[in-house]
């Protein structure tokens, strides 16, 4: 689907990949065991872009981020490197070097871009190590580090005020999906499945799902971290009804208006996972696909989600809203 729609789209058009690239803990070193396979995988992620004639931005999710292990910014930063330089396209991974960002991208006079490295939030290690500089004074604190960074999103979003936004990044305000604390009925009794799909073992599934619904893993909505940033970033954009707020994480397609923010999931590349049918959503599918935002000339923007079609080299749309 992906190699079809960049054949298909013009100069006049912009894929943005939000992450988690490379499973399960990011682009090893290059001298490293399983840096081969890595590098296999992300060639065949990268290779449809290779002639795309539309810019390409690319942002690191938490996986990309050694999933918050102690290495996550060197793996971040190789990956950063091996992807500018196997499409040969510029700088277009984003927030530069591990940084926290926000970054800024004119698409043209009228849309802008913002990207925010969300998993640099959460990211508990490494993520001052090396020559962290990223434009920041000298902080005190991770809080400091915090207010900044929600001050310099807030500045962004008011330059860009007059234009169309899209507020890219890997995390998710609000989820129908399991790091939303959702879970399929049946993993309350039989919590193997995920691992495989034949071991039907009873156990009480049940306190592993309400713990993450309820106390959270850190990359679950309910975790007290994940938490303030979901609660700052929407504090700040529901004041910019120009942004759309894009993201990824959960591997499903969801679309939802959240407190006066257009919200949408687009994460499910390779894998489909499980995503409640609940009003929190506007729409949800547990299936592969892409999100797709249309902005026209009289000031319109239209929301495409669309699955691969064996009848069509375009794909099927499935759901489509005007925003």
């Amino acid at each position: 689907l992906v190699s079809n729609l960049t054949e298909k789209e013009s100069q006049n058009s912009a894929f943005v990949l939000l992450g988690n690239l490379v499973y399960p803990r990011g682009l090893p070193d290059d001298e490293e065991r399983h840096f081969g396979e890595a590098a296999g995988h992300l060639r065949n992620v990268l290779n449809p872009f290779r002639r795309y004639e539309g810019k390409l931005i690319v942002a690191p999710g938490n996986r990309d981020w050694a999933n918050g292990a102690g290495d996550g910014a060197k793996r971040v930063r190789n990956l950063e490197t091996f992807v500018e330089e196997y499409l040969d396209r510029g700088n277009i991974f984003l927030p530069d070097d591990a940084c926290p960002g926000p970054a800024e991208v004119s698409l043209n006079e009228h849309i802008t871009l913002i990207v925010f490295n969300s998993q640099w939030w959460l990211q508990k290690s490494d993520k001052y190590a090396g020559d962290f500089d990223c434009d920041f004074d000298d902080m005190e604190t991770e809080e400091d580090y915090r207010r900044e960074i929600l001050l310099r999103i807030r500045d962004a979003l008011e330059r860009n005020k007059n234009k169309h936004v899209v507020f890219a990044t890997h995390h998710p305000l609000a989820s129908a999906g399991r790091h939303g604390g959702h879970f399929p009925a049946e993993e309350n009794l039989f919590p193997l499945l995920p691992v495989n799909p034949w071991l039907w073992i009873p156990l009480p599934g049940f306190i592993y799902t309400g713990s993450r619904a309820w106390l959270g893993e850190i990359q679950d909505e309910a975790h007290p971290e994940y938490k303030q940033m979901r609660r700052s970033l929407k504090e700040i954009i529901k004041n910019y009804p120009n942004a759309i707020y894009l993201s990824s994480h959960d591997q499903n397609m969801q679309y939802t208006y959240l407190e006066g923010i257009h919200h949408l999931v687009s994460g499910a590349a390779t894998d489909a996972d499980y995503v409640a049918r609940r009003n929190i959503t506007g729409f949800s599918m547990q299936s592969t696909g892409l999100g797709k935002i249309s902005f026209y000339p009289d000031g319109g923007a239209w929301l495409q989600f669309i699955v691969a079609n064996e009848d069509s080299r375009e794909g099927q749309v499935i759901f489509s809203k005007q925003l």
